[in-house]
This record gives C-alpha cells, structure tokens and sequence, in this order.
C-alpha cells in the first residue's frame, strides 16, 4: 500500500517523500520531457510559415518562463518547509506574471496577423521608409516618437507588455524590502509563521497579471477574433488557452485565505490551482503547430512531385492535371493547373481566402504582382520603340518597389517567405538601388493599383472595417481587366518623379523580365502547399467550379 504522509503539507523541516510526493516529482519528470521536446521541435521548424507566424520567440520565452513556475509547483509538496516564503514569493512575482504578461503578448499575434492579412485585399504598394542616415537630434523624446510612428502594431504591443513587466518589478521589489515577512528589518507587516507568510496583501500583486490576463483581456480577445475562421485551429488555440485559465486565480485566492480549504491544502497547495490552466496553455500552444506542421510534412513530398511533373508536361506543351492525396482516408483533389489557371484569371476568391483564413495573403499577392509585371515588361517593350533605355529604367523601378514592399525585411510591410539564397539574390539586383529610393521617402509607390485587376483602377470603396472589405472582395471578378485598354496596363515613360534617386543608376546586367523567377517558383510551391491545397477542399470552391 501507498504511503501517505498524514500531515501533508505542514511546513515542517522534512522532506514528503510519500507516495504522493514521489508521484509529483515523476509526473513534473516526464512532463518536463515531453515539454522540453515539444519546445525543440517548434524550434527546429521555426522556420516553416505555419509557426514563423507565430512569433516563434516569443511564444517559446513565455512558457520557459511558466514552465520553470508549474515545476516549483510540483516540487512545493516534497519541499514542505524546506521551500521558503521568500523564494515562493518571487516565482510568483516574476516568473507567474513575466511568463503571463510575454504570453498575453504573443496570443495577440492572431489578431495583428488577421489584421495585416485583411489590409492586404488591395493590391497597395507600399513600404516603410528607411531611418535617416545623418545624425539624429540628441532629444530622447524626438527619438522615441519617430521610433513609434514607424514601429509595427505588433512591437507597440510587445512595448506596452514590457513596461508593465518593469512596473511589475518595481513593485516586487519595493514590497519585499519593506514587508518583516521577508526582510526581518522592515517596518511593514510583523514575523509570522510559514503558513501565514503565504497569507496576506503582499501576495496580490503577483496574481493581477494572470486575473487580468484570464478575466479582462482574454475574453475581450475572445471576442475580437470571433469572427476568424483560419485552417490552422489557431483561434480554438487561443480560446482553449484563455478558458483554462479563468479558475486559476479564483481558486488561488479561496484555497489562500478560506481555512475551509485546509484539508485540501495539505495535499493541493494553493498554487497548483493555477497547474491546469498552465498547462493547457503550453501543450495547446505547442500542440496545435506542431500537428499542422506534421500535416503538412506528410503532403509535401507529393505536391512537389506534382509541381515538378507539371512544370515539365507544361514545358513539353501537355495539358496536365494531377491529384493529390491528403494522407487520410478521402482522397482530395488538387489540380496543379488550376493554380496556375486562377493567378491569370478571377482570383479574387482565392486571394480573399489566403488573407482571410490561410494568412497567406503576402505570397499570392507576390505571384499576383510578379505575373503583373511580366505582363507590363512585354507591353511596354513592344511599344517602346526608340525609348528602350527609358523603357528599362522604368521597369527596373517597378521591380525594385516590388522588392521594397514584399521581399527586403528593413522596407517590407509584408514580407514573403523566400529562401535565403533567392533572398540573396535579389538583394545583388536590387539592394543598392533600393536602399537609395526608400532613405528619406514616405512609404509610397508608383507601382499600384487593385488586387482584383493590378492595371486596372480601385473599383471598391476602401471601408475601414475589415469584414466589409473582404465581403465586397469576394463579390469581385475580374472580367472587368480583360476589357481594359492595352496601354493601361503600361509604365508611364515619361513620369516625373520628383527628386528621382534612381537618375543616372547602372542597372544591373542580371536584371531583365524573369528577374523574379526563383522567388515566384519557391512562392508558388508555398501557395499550393499550404493554401491551394485547403482550398480546393472548401465548399465555396467547389460552387466556382460547378458555375
């Protein structure tokens, strides 16, 4: 039989080595483990779009720090009196708050990524200036508010989460120095027992975070993101992690201060009411990424074979259409073809799914724009006539604006995700000469126009709520571009940009139409990975189909 220490948890200068105590320390073990390797895995695949979304480094410093907390938990038990009041009291000062507040932080990332994808519905060239290069004035606050008017929504966030960690500190430490429970000179508070040190007004400060987190902000959270419907579960994630924690700190509180709870105390500490919502928050925050990036690993190998033998059957002038199989029981079709039949006719329905649900918005607007500027590139050279110099210099200017807004990271406000070495490669073509356009330059661009038809003009009110916009996006066609005149769809020659940097600049000898080939073949392989292939699952594709 069991042995089972009677007094419990009772403060005394030994060890609960019991039964109970034992199983404490094996599950803190094993879960430990499998924590430790859930962590390593979304580590290593940091890079797949699937988690480079999620703020990867975020989302891992937040529940390190929780995780260190649920193991003092764990080990509270078997401590018994040997785990001091003090100690206690700054795990749950900084380590319960800092791992709350950094997570807050990062379940916010759902809701700046909707909002950035729904701002891509319109096909808007722009892209964020690059700091000035002379000196800037010594004036600390001149310095912070350019900072914040050129910073992300995203950093201001992770800038408000972070003075209220100081001030969190600040606090601590301020309550530690002049309570006697912790520092026997202190002129607040008197000496009291071990048990009763874990009672008291110094302890409310270490629970305001996750009560706010838990009981204010998280349903507000809730229900702003009610109405996103992404294929990766993220918002189910996000709801599961806010749930779980609401009977935390009302639980902490009653078991703290009721003497009812005493029996359940001896075996249950306070604190371990706080051990299922931690750790729902990290098997869900780690869980659902790492099963989606499974689930796509298991597919890729198929869609890149498919991808290859389409490319070679289009190369050899064969029509060509291939199935792909989900790695389940039902067998799902995914035509390499249409992909390519859709980024030249109506995509409007697919770009509003990738922004909406797939939160792939930036590549196919990539793919979008790049087919945009071949086209523009054979228009404008077959009209040109004696100004080919001319010609050129207006084409390389598109191609580096399009470089500035989707693929160079200082400039990009939304950045695809290209190898490194394709990355490279276009820093060689278009780096100098981006750089000289966006130093001093407001985020603006030349090169724009509607996401339903790039050459043709904005045919849709640009409301300021999201939902609206891609209500009236999904309704869009694009029968209206093919009756367009051909010289809409030309770079003026003879623009005058005012204070152009780009006058008397050598092209690069690389630069000519297929200058984007390597990143358009890579994003094009992303797309129907992880957002063709879901698509032509949904019902509303279907309905496309059968029109």
């Amino acid at each position: 039989m069991v042995y089972l220490n009677p007094n419990g948890h009772d403060w005394a200068n030994n060890y609960n080595w019991d039964g109970l105590g034992i199983s404490y320390v094996a599950f803190a073990a094993v879960y430990s483990l499998i924590f430790y390797a859930m962590c390593a895995v979304v580590w290593a695949n940091r890079k797949h779009p699937v988690i480079k979304m999620r703020n990867v480094n975020l989302v891992l410093t937040s529940l390190l720090l929780l995780h260190v907390y649920v193991c003092m938990i764990f080990l509270a038990y078997v401590l018994n009196g040997h785990y001091p009041c003090d100690a206690e009291f700054w795990f749950m000062s900084i380590y319960l708050p800092f791992g709350i507040g950094l997570f807050q932080a990062q379940s916010q990332q759902l809701l700046l990524v909707s909002r950035s994808q729904s701002k891509l519905v319109y096909m808007e060239d722009s892209f964020r200036p690059l700091a000035p290069t002379y000196p800037l004035p010594k004036r600390w606050a001149f310095k912070l508010r350019q900072w914040w008017a050129t910073t992300t929504e995203q950093s201001r966030y992770e800038t408000y989460v972070g003075i209220g960690i100081i001030f969190q500190f600040i606090v601590s430490t301020v309550i530690f120095l002049i309570s006697r429970k912790f520092v026997g000179l202190a002129a607040v508070s008197q000496h009291v027992s071990k048990g009763m040190c874990r009672r008291g007004w110094e302890w409310a400060p270490s629970i305001v975070w996750q009560f706010v987190w838990n009981w204010i902000c998280g349903p507000i959270l809730i229900w702003k993101i009610r109405m996103i419907r992404d294929i990766y579960h993220w918002r189910l994630q996000t709801i599961l992690c806010i749930v779980a924690g609401l009977p935390g700190s009302p639980m902490w509180l009653a078991a703290a201060y009721s003497d009812s709870f005493a029996p359940v105390n001896k075996y249950w500490i306070p604190a371990a009411w706080f051990l299922p919502g931690l750790i729902t928050m990290e098997l869900a925050t780690l869980g659902f990424p790492i099963y989606q990036v499974c689930h796509h690993k298991r597919a890729a190998e198929e869609t890149t074979k498919a991808i290859a033998q389409w490319e070679q059957n289009k190369d050899d002038g064969f029509p060509f259409a291939l199935s792909i199989t989900s790695g389940t029981s039902n067998t799902r079709s995914a035509v390499v073809s249409d992909l390519d039949e859709c980024l030249h006719g109506d995509f409007s329905h697919f770009y509003v799914y990738c922004c909406s649900s797939a939160f792939t918005g930036e590549s196919t607007k990539f793919l979008i724009k790049v087919l945009s500027f071949q086209t523009r590139w054979d228009m404008i050279f077959l009209q040109a006539g004696d100004e080919l110099d001319r010609a050129r210099m207006a084409m390389f200017r598109a191609a580096v604006e399009i470089y500035l807004s989707m693929v160079y990271y200082p400039t990009a406000i939304a950045q695809i995700n290209v190898d490194y070495k394709i990355y490279l490669q276009l820093d060689r073509l278009f780096k100098a000469a981006g750089i000289l356009l966006a130093s001093d330059r407001p985020p603006t661009s030349h090169y724009n126009g509607s996401i339903v038809a790039p050459w043709d003009e904005p045919m849709i009110d640009q409301s300021n709520d999201r939902n609206d916009r891609l209500i009236q996006m999904a309704n869009l066609a694009c029968c209206g571009s093919s009756d367009s005149n051909d010289t809409q769809c030309i770079v003026d020659l003879h623009e005058v940009v005012e204070d152009d940097k780009l006058i008397g600049f050598n092209i690069p000898a690389g630069f000519g139409r297929d200058c984007f080939d390597g990143a358009y073949k890579s994003i094009k392989e992303l797309v129907f990975k992880n957002s063709w292939s879901q698509w032509v699952k949904t019902e509303e594709y279907k309905d496309l189909k059968s029109r």
